[in-house]
């Protein structure tokens, strides 16, 4: 059968139609998949940088805890050490001061913990290479001092993919915050207790370095001072007080009560006490951790009475007999002072006699500090604060108590979170 001349050629036509439509279906797909590729790689950059930078937080988080787990028994060893030497040797400071070298004991040893953490941190190089094209940074990690008790650790870290060819950068932030909660200052126990370790007053040893009590929750003193147990202030007149306990956390200045007669009581103060123009105190024992003054007790003055002075004191005409003074600050005898009948003072601090000062062979003065306007061969010298409290005290009174740093010091709170 012969084929018309008509439809020669249309095998040709229809060959390439379908070359074209082949060509362009296949450029579509391989566009297609040209974008996937690199959007992949995208991708896989930036999950790379992700890894990158959580491997440099878990580097520098591991370097903090090294040196924390490393240093930190060697610091409280070591601000143990010092707070124990500064409360042997504190003879001549008051409760103030000796506090406020406490704290600073305390501030520097944390400032030493500060320094340590940021040492361990800077030893770890700013730039670690992962790979040739992968790394990661730390941005701004540093401890710092974040309140009384609490050191923390801010920063940010980088983590960084390179593109070999097209020199793009990608990249991944992640902050890390560490938060050290710093061990406490635990009084020892007994020592920071006032007198009795209770509000109930003196019972047993004695505690110089915090003679008030601490947990005082008796009822507000009256007009009538007379057998009660109650908390007191300036208002009021300490008029023929007997059978009392009373306690004064502001202190108490009674002036010009003239004939005034304190017998068979027990005084505990929180600040300074003044008695000026009072006719005696009889069997009277007060104990302050404020300054004491007391001036024109020409009557009977102290009789069978103990005074214990956690502070200074100065004393203006005014007679002791049968009684005590035990103090570890300075005392000031601005006029005259007589000690008779078996009277001790004792005195961890300094000793200024201005004008006068008498005793009679039964009385004995002990001393720690230095002395002027009183001669040496009247005194009785002792070697430590230790050895004075045991001379005028004995059995009832404690050495000094330092507060105990607490060992266990808990691990920090550790947070991550992704910034870019």
């Amino acid at each position: 059968m012969r084929k018309s001349k008509s439809q020669e050629g249309y095998a040709l036509v229809l060959v390439l139609f379908l070359i074209v439509f082949i060509m362009i279906v296949s450029a579509v797909f391989m566009r297609g998949a040209l974008s996937n590729a690199k959007q992949e790689k995208i991708v896989d950059s930036n999950q790379l940088a992700v890894v990158a930078s959580e491997m440099g937080v878990d580097l520098y988080k591991t370097a903090v805890l090294n040196a924390f787990y490393g240093k930190k028994d060697e610091l409280i060893n070591s601000a143990q050490s010092e707070i124990d030497k500064l409360y042997k040797n504190s003879a001549n400071l008051t409760s103030t001061q000796l506090k406020n070298q406490e704290n600073a004991i305390y501030d520097s040893f944390k400032q030493q913990f500060i320094n340590e953490l940021n040492k361990g941190i800077v030893e770890q190089k700013q730039r670690n290479q992962i790979e040739s094209d992968i790394y990661y940074e730390n941005i701004s990690i540093k401890a710092i001092d974040a309140g009384p008790k609490v050191v923390k650790v801010n920063g940010l870290v980088i983590g960084v993919k390179k593109d070999a060819n097209e020199g793009n950068l990608h990249e991944n932030k992640m902050e890390i915050q560490m938060v050290f909660q710093l061990p406490n200052l635990k009084p020892t126990d007994g020592s920071n207790d006032g007198n009795s370790g209770s509000s109930s007053g003196q019972q047993g040893k004695i505690n110089m370095y915090q003679l008030y009590p601490t947990d005082v929750v008796f009822p507000k003193c009256d007009n009538n001072l007379k057998n009660k147990t109650c908390v007191g202030d300036n208002s009021n007149r300490l008029s023929e007080m007997d059978k009392t306990k009373l306690y004064l956390p502001t202190g108490h200045t009674s002036e010009n009560e003239n004939n005034l007669n304190l017998k068979n009581s027990v005084i505990y103060s929180k600040d300074k006490i003044t008695f000026k123009n009072i006719n005696s105190l009889n069997n009277i024992t007060i104990y302050t951790d404020g300054a004491f003054s007391a001036k024109n007790m020409n009557g009977q003055g102290l009789q069978n009475s103990n005074l214990f002075i956690n502070n200074s004191s100065d004393f203006d005409q005014v007679k002791m007999n049968n009684s005590s003074i035990v103090q570890r600050g300075a005392i000031k005898i601005n006029d005259h002072l007589t000690l008779s009948n078996n009277s001790k003072m004792c005195v961890a601090g300094s000793i200024h006699v201005v004008k006068s000062f008498t005793k009679d062979a039964s009385s004995k003065v002990y001393v720690w500090g230095t002395v002027q306007g009183i001669n040496e061969s009247d005194i009785i010298r002792v070697n430590s604060v230790e050895e004075l409290v045991e001379r005028c005290v004995g059995d009832n009174q404690t050495g000094p108590n330092s507060p105990i740093l607490d060992s266990n010091w808990p691990p920090p709170e550790v947070n991550v979170d992704y910034v870019s």
